[in-house]
């Protein structure tokens, strides 16, 4: 791959491809997916990856060391892929002192719910 300097944003026009780091401007209506995609990597506490399939598409969150580097959406064809079980809303890959460890999507959401349901309960 030769990379080309004179590449602008416009010439990638059409792709249908996302992505927000700490360095983009986020759109409005992605706000609050961008603070949820925070909240779980510090949740986890260490490294991630979020793998979030859609109807056309698949997201990926990427977290590092407890905070939420960037999100990337992907257009894809997800018909096959394999959503069963817990694994519906996606899947989980976590790092966190020297273990990895795979869950669900949807188990991330419920430890996440847990700790706001329990908050400043003792």
């Amino acid at each position: 791959m030769n990379f080309d300097a004179s590449t602008s944003p416009k010439d990638f026009e059409g792709f249908g491809l996302r992505g927000y780091d700490e360095f983009s401007p986020i759109a409005d209506v992605d706000t609050h997916q961008k603070e949820m995609d925070s909240f779980f990597c510090q949740l986890i506490k260490g490294s991630c990856v979020i793998a979030i399939p859609g109807p056309e598409n698949v997201g990926f969150i990427v977290g590092i060391l407890g905070k939420w580097v960037g999100t990337l959406n992907v257009p894809a064809v997800t018909d096959s892929f394999p959503l069963d079980g817990d694994y519906d809303l996606g899947h989980v890959v976590a790092l966190h002192d020297g273990e990895m460890t795979r869950m669900s999507y949807r188990q991330l959401a419920r430890d996440a719910y847990d700790i706001l349901n329990n908050w400043g309960q003792s």
